[in-house]
């Protein structure tokens, strides 16, 4: 389960996992159409440690984020300046 929350013009989302391995599409939609954000991730990297990236996001993409076995990720995406 993947779960948005907004406050303000900032978006968290977070999506835990007690399944095996796999890559979690996130469809951004929930943004406002027009507008950049930057998308500031973290997610489960090598070695059983934490992994950020971060990107510009509008509202037509949809992230891809590896979710490793028992997993999950957090997100916040605010608007570009």
């Amino acid at each position: 389960m993947t779960l948005a929350r907004r406050d303000g013009a900032r978006w968290f989302v977070g999506s835990p996992s007690a399944t095996g391995p796999r890559t979690q599409p996130v469809p951004l939609r929930f943004l406002a159409r027009g507008k950049t954000y930057r998308a500031r991730v973290w997610a489960d990297g090598r070695e059983g440690r934490i992994g950020v990236s971060e990107r510009a996001v509008v509202a037509t993409d949809t992230l891809r984020v590896p979710v490793a076995p028992n997993g999950g990720f957090a997100m916040m995406l605010t608007p570009a300046e």
